[in-house]
């Protein structure tokens, strides 16, 4: 089913649960189907439960997928960035649980995200210094797509942050 085909069925439900919740409706519904006053209300209560599953689902935030494209190699400045980010272990470790993290939809992972100032870029950190930068969009289905456009090292003797930060200005400037 489609995801505007959940909305009928739920607005369906949500009406009949009203009539039986309605106590100027339950001499009509209850003595038709023979359903004592307490029944009826139950009744009423499971099926707007069950509409509002169905809106929920309807809205397709149940639905919506999260993919994750790399889009570093795009440039040779951010991959040498990448590459110089990940040759601690620590970091790199903590690199690939950040980008998980970001493939499940959770931008808030670690110390939580960042924006950039200028530009439509966010950058979730690490405790160890990792620092993964990405972009938000969406393609024709809605699904939520994060685009991975650098790393970085932001503590530690060998910072380079602020060089990947100045360069991703340079490219996605408006």
């Amino acid at each position: 089913m489609k995801k505007r085909g959940y909305h009928i069925p739920s607005c369906i439900l949500f009406i009949l649960g009203l009539m039986f919740i309605e106590p100027n409706q339950q001499h009509i519904t209850g003595a038709f189907l023979g359903i004592s006053p307490f029944l009826s209300s139950l009744t009423g209560i499971s099926l707007w439960m069950i509409a509002s599953i169905l809106f929920m689902v309807g809205e397709g935030e149940l639905e919506k997928k999260i993919k994750l494209n790399n889009k570093i190699d795009r440039d040779t400045g951010l991959t040498r960035y990448a590459e110089h980010a990940i040759r601690d272990q620590n970091v790199e470790q903590e690199m690939k649980n950040l980008e998980r993290e970001l493939a499940k939809g959770h931008v808030g992972a670690g110390l939580g995200s960042r924006h950039i100032m200028g530009i439509d870029v966010w950058y979730m950190r690490g405790r160890r210094g990792a620092r993964l930068f990405y972009r938000q969009t969406t393609d024709n289905e809605g699904n939520i797509i994060y685009e991975i456009v650098g790393k970085a090292v932001g503590t530690g003797k060998k910072v380079n942050e602020n060089a990947v930060i100045k360069r991703l200005q340079e490219i996605y400037k408006n």
